[in-house]
């Protein structure tokens, strides 16, 4: 899972493997095609958004509080900032890892 500073406050995101079954529900397409849809930059906004919402989710947020979040602070948003995240929910789900600098590995104990 990664953290990552949205709105107000720091938040854990992360695709559980029930998760990432409603993400692909939601989105119509399997998890390993929005991985390739990403990878080559051909995603569509609103993929953007459902990953975000089912990261959130997964990250312990109530589907309301992921849901109002999404809506007043990542819909605002320019298009990158939202698919860094997206993308390193996504890669974390994936494989992992994160592909940028953006967020904290929210599975690794802080340095003192």
């Amino acid at each position: 899972m990664i953290k990552h500073f949205i709105g107000d406050a720091e938040r854990t995101l992360h695709l559980t493997p029930d998760m990432t079954v409603a993400l692909e529900k939601h989105v119509g397409k399997p998890v390993g095609e929005l991985y390739q849809n990403f990878a080559q930059h051909r995603a569509y906004v609103s993929d953007l958004f459902a990953i975000i919402f089912h990261g959130l989710i997964g990250g312990g947020m109530d589907d309301r509080a992921a849901f109002d979040l999404v809506e007043t602070y990542i819909r605002p948003r320019p298009v990158m900032q939202n698919w860094r995240l997206a993308f390193d929910v996504l890669e974390y789900a994936w494989s992992g890892e994160t592909v940028s600098d953006d967020v904290a590995d929210a599975s690794e104990p802080e340095a003192a």
